[in-house]
């Protein structure tokens, strides 16, 4: 998974993110990890992808699963980075 603040990239950054996301989509290849879920907000943007392990066998979780996983990280992740969250 990889999580993106938005608004620390430029035009151009988000561009080539846009692109390098646009091209994996598109490629099948066994060794290379595809995107699964993509979540975006203003001010993030959020990639899951399949899961895989050293020995080269991919692990593809379903769908329902991913959605729940990332929903729930997403909010989670977002309730720590608020203001009502102390962090010590």
């Amino acid at each position: 998974m990889r999580i993106f603040d938005k608004t620390e990239l430029s035009s151009g950054q988000l561009a080539l993110l846009a692109t390098e996301a646009n091209i994996l989509r598109q490629l099948r290849h066994p060794n290379v990890v595809e995107i699964v879920r993509e979540q975006e907000t203003d001010a993030r943007l959020c990639q899951v992808f399949e899961l895989s392990v050293v020995s080269s066998r991919i692990i593809r979780p379903t769908t329902p699963h991913v959605r729940d996983l990332t929903h729930y990280i997403t909010l989670h992740r977002n309730y720590l980075k608020s203001p009502m969250v102390k962090n010590c």
